[in-house]
């Protein structure tokens, strides 16, 4: 029997066999309607209280990077920061992470912004200090937050910290208000004290009800309990997992009536609970077994190193994150066997030339501050004696005077970072200057135990004023050559109006035309590069509109698109749409995106442009396309200057396009990135902080 085989037979079992009991007892019932009504609701609350501990259970599951928290020993905070992150990424029921360190967390809260906005800062001081007093878990109360009812957890964590989430429990507030008891009863949960949990049976039995009598036992069953509409019977059952109590209410006159057909409806209903159950089951099983049998069959070939496989990742939530984990350690562990024989020549010929033939200043001390090591050169480059193997008191710190440097240093021996990198002019102990250096920073291990720290010193004066002289030049050049090509739009406009030419020579001059105007383009672009870096261009300010801007665009481009059979759409996004800014910098910042869009969108595809509020502070601009998508190694590249996507310079354009875009950005302190995978198009995307005409006066 195949695995999928077997596991449909265990869940339509666990599914069939529950059914197949109640229905018989309910036909073979002789106590009366009494009992089935009370049969009836029991099984409600329990059905209710088990899709309830399943939450939990599933919420437990979500938390399993407590683990990963606990085993990071070495207190780096970004370590922490980066497990929250995958968590979050994994699950998307965790609304609201935070590590707390006394009362303060120890970077950023993750957090839903639909749900918190900027209010970052939500956690439970008290329920925090209860899990550290307890050294347990706390489970907090559930609130509703944007209509998603959220249940807050305090784990104490080791070196005085705390984590504190907020879970989301919208599942399975969905599947409990789809439940209905009888006609007009419904199912609540009720929290320690006996109130209602908002978001479920809204209105129902009444505001402001609450449950009359001590809730003392597991389970219990009353027909006694008052409200505004009538005497209600009522079945609850604990959830302890959650602290809380799923009670099903229905008035009591209607819970006793015994309906006409009734034998009918029950078998009516036993066989659809019967064909629902082995439908749902055949259903599970398609989803989950296929993936478990995929991942069984590549465990067993990689426990015989055979790590050329790759799962595909699909299935459900957490299924498919095992399949890309599999898939990421497969890559890896591949990775690995390659590379250990080129890792160590590499390593070698390192070594040999740092020994050897190394250029830079070497300065190497250990965790006290103790120079182990210092090259000539690096005596040279400090001014030291260099007949003399003497040094300055105060270790490796007696060495520099910049602070940026002694920062550096700090940051490498208190093992904050492996690495770090400084560019500063340099002076000696006397103060005598020695030129701009590039200073790098790495602490140094042997045998898996870190030794040291190794700071690398670098003269790059010349490459400094080397840069310097060539972008002068080459502005110098961009300028001359756009005054050059002014006279040429009067020749070609006479030109173009003269008599004495043909098709053939009119479409060559045409041909002309553009190949100037591309040039000329290509000059000023080079020049507001120029001016965007040297900070003398100022921003104009002034109110604009969300509207009127892509009303512009669209005036722009609805036709380019029609004429290239691209659809191009406009959005208006969530107020407020007035704002401060520099419009026609941004305007201008607009048409770059969607100028390129067009470049790479193919015929019949679509342009998607839309602006609007991005939470209460930042104004939201995006351009999606459908065109080919941009490599993921090429992401962080492509806001350079003469930078473009590779398999791409055959485009017009010479990159200038997207560095002009980011120093616009940039200039009204705002931020640009693009969200890309090769194959499905790209969604370059910016926000500026608002400032609306109202602030500003």
């Amino acid at each position: 029997m195949s695995f999928f085989q077997r596991f449909l037979l265990i869940l339509v079992s666990f599914a069939l066999i529950p059914a197949i009991i109640f229905g018989i007892w309910m036909l073979n019932s002789t106590a009366g309607v009494r009992e089935n009504a009370e049969g009836f609701h029991k099984q409600i609350v329990q059905l209710s209280a088990q899709m309830a501990e399943n939450a939990a259970l599933e919420m437990n599951r979500s938390l399993g990077f407590v683990e990963d928290l606990e085993r990071n020993q070495s207190a780096h905070a970004s370590l922490d920061y980066k497990i929250l992150q995958q968590a979050a990424a994994g699950h998307s029921e965790l609304e609201y992470l935070a590590i707390f360190k006394s009362s303060s967390t120890e970077f950023p809260p993750l957090s839903d912004p639909d749900i918190y906005g900027n209010n970052t800062i939500v956690a439970s001081q008290s329920l925090m200090e209860k899990a550290r007093q307890s050294g347990k878990i706390q489970i907090g109360p559930v609130e509703l937050k944007a209509q998603i009812p959220l249940i807050s957890l305090a784990y104490p964590l080791s070196r005085n910290r705390c984590l504190y989430v907020e879970y989301s429990l919208k599942n399975l507030w969905k599947k409990l208000k789809k439940i209905r008891v009888g006609k007009t009863g419904r199912l609540i949960l009720l929290d320690s004290r006996g109130e209602k949990l908002p978001g479920i049976a809204k209105g129902f039995p009444g505001s402001g009800w609450k449950w009359p009598k001590p809730l003392s036992r597991d389970s219990g069953w009353d027909t006694d309990i008052p409200s505004r509409l009538g005497t209600l019977v009522a079945a609850y059952s604990a959830i302890p997992a959650l602290n809380l109590w799923a009670v099903s209410l229905e008035p009591r006159a209607e819970a006793f009536a015994r309906p006409e057909g009734y034998l009918e409806k029950v078998l009516s209903f036993l066989f659809l609970l019967l064909v629902l159950s082995a439908a749902g089951a055949w259903w599970v099983t398609g989803r989950l077994a296929p993936p478990l049998e995929r991942l069984a069959l590549a465990s067993q070939r990689a426990a015989k190193n055979d790590l050329n496989i790759r799962l595909p990742e699909e299935g459900w939530g957490e299924l498919k994150t095992v399949a890309k984990s599999f898939n990421q350690m497969a890559q890896a562990l591949r990775s690995y066997h390659e590379m250990q024989v080129e890792k160590i020549v590499e390593e070698r010929a390192r070594i040999l030339s740092l020994v050897y033939n190394i250029p830079e200043g070497v300065v190497m001390a250990d965790f006290n501050g103790n120079v182990l090591h210092i090259n000539a050169v690096g005596r040279l480059i400090l001014g030291l004696d260099m007949l003399s193997n003497s040094l300055p008191p105060g270790g490796i710190r007696g060495l520099f005077r910049q602070p940026e440097i002694l920062s550096l240093i700090a940051e490498l021996m208190g093992r904050k970072k492996r690495q770090a990198m400084a560019e500063l002019e340099l002076k000696t102990l006397s103060g005598q200057a020695r030129g701009i250096f590039s200073v790098s920073g790495a602490i140094v291990s042997a045998e898996k135990k870190d030794i040291g720290i190794l700071i690398l010193l670098r003269d790059i004066t010349v490459e400094k004023q080397l840069s310097k002289m060539k972008e002068d030049f080459f502005h110098s050049v961009a300028h001359d050559i756009g005054n050059l090509l002014t006279p040429f739009a009067v020749f070609f406009n006479l030109l173009r109006k003269s008599n004495q030419f043909g098709d053939a020579e009119k479409k060559y001059l045409g041909y002309s035309e553009q190949a100037r105007d591309r040039l000329a383009a290509m000059m000023k672009d080079i020049l507001d590069i120029a001016k965007l870096e040297s900070g003398t261009l100022e921003l104009q300010l002034g109110a604009a509109h969300i509207g009127k801007i892509l009303e512009n665009m669209r005036a722009l481009y609805e036709i380019q698109g029609q004429n290239k059979e691209i659809s191009i759409s406009f959005t208006v996004g969530p107020p407020p749409h007035e704002f401060i800014c520099d419009q026609q910098l941004l305007e201008r910042v607009v048409m770059n995106l969607i100028g390129n869009a067009l470049k790479f969108t193919p015929k019949g595809g679509a342009i998607a442009v839309m602006a609007g509020s991005a939470g209460p502070r930042e104004i939201e601009f995006s351009v999606r396309d459908t065109g080919p998508g941009i490599p993921k190694h090429a992401l962080q590249s492509v806001f350079g200057k003469f930078e473009q996507v590779p398999g791409q310079q055959s485009r017009s354009g010479y990159g200038l396009g997207l560095a002009i875009c980011k120093k616009i950005v940039e200039l009204h302190n705002g931020k640009i990135w693009v969200e890309s995978e090769e194959g499905k198009g790209s969604n370059f995307k910016f926000r500026i902080p608002l400032k609306t005409p109202a602030s500003i006066s």
